[in-house]
């Protein structure tokens, strides 16, 4: 992904924020792949990080995460990215 972003902006010149957002989505979602989960689903907050054989991902503490809908958007994938990270690393 960084390779295409890199790619694309060699070709168009400085990409606007909204393709810049995409591609970090994308790679949010090659991350979710990567760390060997199926599907990753934000509602009313609740983050719900599905793996093959059907537990959710949890805290250490056992809860569900969230993510306040008062942050920024790129706050939010920012945190997303990083509960990814720490679902990989267990």
């Amino acid at each position: 992904v960084d390779d295409f972003s890199s790619e694309l902006a060699d070709r168009l010149g400085p990409l606007p924020q909204l393709a810049k957002n995409l591609l970090a989505f994308t790679k949010l979602r090659v991350a979710v792949a990567r760390s060997g989960y199926t599907s990753l689903v934000v509602v009313d907050g609740r983050i719900t990080l599905n793996n093959p054989g059907g537990t959710i991902y949890r805290l250490e503490n056992g809860k569900q995460p969230t993510l306040d809908d008062r942050d920024p958007p790129l706050l939010r994938l920012r945190i997303l990215t990083d509960i990814v990270r720490e679902a990989g690393r267990r």
